[in-house]
């Protein structure tokens, strides 16, 4: 392979056009071939014409670049190997010509390598086998948190073990709580949340050139965020806000800036993860805590406080928006300082701005149509009066062209964008045209790609709102936005020694599209996955009741077993609201559905009978989640109960009314139940059921003695009856086996 190689490409460099084409085509059919890669491998390092070589060089790379996935494991392992020794051989020359002194960052690149390594063998652990890890999770969970903890150690290292400590919580957040790692935990991760930055530096978020959002930084205090972040995704609320409070609002009270700023962080992180503890159970607390922090006295706090503000915008909604009096005023009055206060900081306004305004718009999809017109056009009054001061502000940034303020002028246009789409178009129209005015002065001065985006989005917000607006620009916009569909930019030309090569990557363009889709599925899967079983368990939550209402009750019983397990799962007090609701609608659904179809009161006295028992079983197995349904169900149990003369149908009815009384016995009036239910007993039919009856009788006389002992006489005579009915059936069973004995015994004297 090597030799056929190597005459192909010294007659690719041949000045005959034949013997080029005949050359490339032999190239093509040799790349078909597996061995192609260490072929040209061998050609780069052996062959003596330079020309050659390179030739073989740039062939390697381009088949390495694009069909890096494709080559076969050894080989990719050999080309591995063959760098690593390579690069150490070279390492080790210049050590020779270089003292330590010379070169002190080898030593402690190779001493920082090591420690990395040890911490990708954890990391690796955790990804494939995780159950070795599990016996011992307390003491590395501990080692984790002693290295991130160490500021003696690298940022980077640091990194590491903290993210290590996230991953696992992600993984065995159970087995976190079992062992009671919480409290270590948030122990170990506060000192380095509030930790303040080294004399005359700043923490990433909050230097001038950040995004903002306080997230996109990788350093040991926003792992430790990360890992209170982590906790309120996957560790039930009342158990992480037990152990977490305490800290968070020792640091709230703190002298020290850099401790207030973290327990507003944490407060901030806390939002998506426990946005239906935070909403129902302490959002006044939370939002006086966060308002009040935007008037103190460092910066570093105020900052902080508007990113939690930012947070709570987006994830506490609809709630959130009720308090829009009172958060308006202080946005606005950081939007009238700007003047005074840094671009970074400010930024980070137009951040909590542009999410509170934005998620106001979604009250319309939240709430039932006439509850939506009332709120959403009492919110719109509410910001009526401060959107002139707010568009004065904005305006204010969009007139100047420095490069200082060009995250702002981003971030004021995005904000407008949203304010035109939610603000209404009597209020916005009179102002659209000068808004489209100032966005084409913008494209016209600054050319900058971020900016233009965010005029196009103004654009297309205006012309919802006022189209008219758009007419005498028209020419103008459409321009800049041929020219932007027309762009390079952003396009990534091939190199000259591609186009050299260009025939040899003619077979595998075809799959080109599948790998870079089969790539963004590899990064996306787990959170589409995750999208896709909410919404199908949501469907399932509206399917069920539908079909148990378009079948015979009789049909429809037999799944309630499979069913009822799972709906019962969501219903746990650890569970989200969302959650419990779901599972609260679903079964009250089911039980509307099943009382609404004729089953109870069929004609066919089988179809009655299972009615009656699904319905029993349905009560006892959802316990309180149906308690509001009682006087329904003990309603149509007593209309059947007074006519029905089928003795199994009666049997079932008494049941189903044990069932009833054992899961909610408050819920039910034993003073008219109790004597209905024994006037019917003993059990006629459906003996299987005694349990069942027996059991309530036992549980009412420890609940319930004085009514009990009122209605003794009627107990005495039906335990009598269960009695001889027992012993009838043991007399007979005794005979039957006597009579078995002799007939075995004549059978073995006959033998």
């Amino acid at each position: 392979m090597t030799e056929e190689l190597e005459q192909i490409l010294s007659q690719l460099t041949q000045p005959d056009n034949a013997i080029i084409q005949q050359a490339t085509a032999q190239l093509k059919q040799a790349f078909k071939d597996p061995a192609i890669i260490p072929g040209l491998c061998a050609v780069m390092s052996g062959s003596q014409n330079p020309q050659i070589r390179q030739s073989a060089a740039v062939m390697l790379r381009l088949r390495v670049k694009k069909h890096w996935k494709k080559i076969s494991p050894n080989d990719r392992e050999r080309f591995e190997h063959t760098v690593q020794h390579s690069l150490s051989q070279l390492c080790a020359v210049m050590v020779k010509h270089e003292t330590p002194d010379h070169w002190p960052a080898l030593l402690q690149l190779l001493t920082h390598t090591s420690y990395n390594e040890a911490m990708e063998v954890f990391n690796e652990l955790m990804e494939s086998e995780v159950s070795i890890i599990v016996p011992h999770v307390a003491d590395i969970v501990r080692f984790f948190l002693e290295v991130g903890s160490d500021t003696n150690l690298s940022d980077s290292l640091r990194v590491k073990a903290l993210s290590c400590v996230t991953f696992l919580i992600k993984l065995k957040s159970k087995t976190v709580l079992k062992q009671k790692l919480l409290n270590p935990i948030l122990q170990a991760i506060f000192p380095v949340l509030t930790a303040a930055p080294a004399p005359g530096e700043q923490d990433p978020e909050d230097e001038e050139d950040n995004s903002g959002d306080g997230t996109d930084n990788e350093s040991p205090k926003h792992c430790a965020a990360q890992i209170i972040d982590t906790m309120a995704l996957h560790m039930p609320p009342e158990k992480l806000f037990q152990q977490l409070m305490p800290l968070t609002q020792t640091c709230l009270a703190s002298e020290n800036p850099y401790q207030r700023k973290g327990g507003l962080m944490c407060l901030a992180v806390l939002a998506e993860g426990c946005a239906d503890h935070i909403r129902t159970k302490m959002l006044k607390s939370v939002l006086q805590t966060v308002c009040q922090s935007l008037s103190d006295s460092s910066e570093v706090v105020r900052s902080a406080g508007l990113f939690a503000l930012g947070q709570f915008s987006e994830h506490l909604q609809p709630e959130v928006s009720t308090y829009c009096s009172e958060l308006m005023p202080l946005l606005l009055g950081y939007l009238s300082s700007l003047n005074q206060a840094k671009i970074g900081h400010v930024t980070k306004a137009f951040y909590a701005l542009e999410n509170f305004m934005e998620n106001l718009g979604k009250l319309e999809k939240i709430s039932p149509e006439t509850i939506t017109f009332f709120s959403s056009s009492l919110i719109l009054e509410l910001l009526v009066p401060y959107f002139t001061p707010v568009i004065e502000s904005l305006k204010g940034f969009l007139t100047t062209t420095t490069e200082e303020m060009r995250s702002l002028q981003t971030q004021s246009l995005d904000t407008l964008s949203v304010l035109a789409r939610t603000i209404g178009k009597d209020v916005f129209s009179p102002l659209a045209a000068e808004c489209v005015q100032l966005g084409l002065n913008l494209t016209d001065t600054i050319d900058d790609p971020d900016l233009r985006r965010c005029t196009y989005s103004l654009y297309s917000a205006v012309s919802i709102v006022s189209p008219d607006c758009l007419t005498p620009h028209l020419t103008a916009i459409t321009t800049v936005m041929l020219y932007a569909l027309k762009s390079s930019e952003g396009v990534t030309a091939h190199l000259e020694e591609d186009k050299t090569f260009v025939l040899l990557d003619d077979d595998d363009d075809d799959n080109e599209e599948k790998d870079t889709e089969d790539f963004l599925e590899d990064d996306k899967e787990t959170d589409i996955h995750d999208v896709y079983d909410a919404m199908l368990q949501e469907f399932a939550g509206e399917g069920i009741p539908l079909v148990a209402a378009s079948v015979p009750a009789d049909n429809f019983f037999p799944f309630l077993n499979d069913l009822l397990p799972f709906i019962m799962n969501k219903a746990k007090s650890s569970c989200t609201v969302a959650d419990r609701s779901f599972s609260v609608g679903t079964i009250a659904e089911i039980l509307h559905a099943l009382m609404s179809v004729s089953g109870a009161k069929d004609s066919d006295p089988e179809v009655r009978n299972n009615s009656v028992f699904g319905l029993g079983c349905l009560a006892q197995a959802a316990g309180p989640i149906v308690v509001s349904d009682y006087p329904m169900m003990l309603s149509v149990f007593s209309n059947l109960l007074s006519k029905e003369s089928d003795l199994r149908v009666i049997d079932n009815l008494c049941a189903a009314l044990c069932r009833m009384i054992m899961s909610n016995v408050d819920a039910v009036p034993l003073e008219q139940v109790l004597p209905a239910l024994v006037a019917r007993l003993p059990l006629k039919e459906d003996q299987e059921e005694n349990n069942t009856v027996f059991s309530c009788l036992a549980m009412l006389y420890t609940h319930s003695p004085a009514l009990v002992q009122s209605k003794a006489h009627l107990h005495l005579f039906i335990f009598e009856d269960e009695f001889r009915s027992l012993w009838s059936k043991l007399v007979i069973n005794c005979r039957n086996w006597m009579l078995h004995s002799k007939v075995c015994f004549l059978k073995f004297m006959l033998c």
